[in-house]
């Protein structure tokens, strides 16, 4: 009852869905990097998958934890992303998150996603 409350006085559902067309713009921006192969998204929910080689479809070997490692690069600039099977990484901020918020947390995204390929690629 007290979180339908908060939900609407903080009107977070039209917010979300005000917000997700940003979202899902940056999401199919990261798949610029050459590591990301595809993206998806759906509302404030986003995941990318992470790739050797987009052109020829090589994926990294599981056992390298690519994902993983994007993930801890990520948090050492105070982004929590999730790995999941595949080489997926997921992203999903609160709803309350503003416009310029979303903008650092790509920025911080990009860091993490470049750290990433100089290490396993380079």
């Amino acid at each position: 009852q007290r979180q339908m409350c908060i939900r609407d006085r903080r009107k977070l559902v039209p917010r979300a869905h005000d917000l997700a067309p940003s979202f899902s713009k940056a999401f199919r921006e990261l798949e610029e990097h050459p590591i990301i192969g595809t993206s998806r998204s759906l509302g404030l929910i986003g995941a990318v998958e992470l790739v050797r080689d987009k052109k020829k479809k090589e994926f990294f070997d599981p056992s390298q934890k690519i994902g993983a490692h994007l993930v801890a690069q990520a948090q050492q600039h105070g982004l929590i992303l999730r790995t999941l099977p595949g080489n997926i990484i997921a992203c999903c901020p609160p709803l309350i998150i503003s416009e310029s918020e979303m903008d650092e947390m790509f920025s911080r995204f990009k860091k993490a996603i470049d750290e990433t390929a100089n290490h396993f690629l380079n």
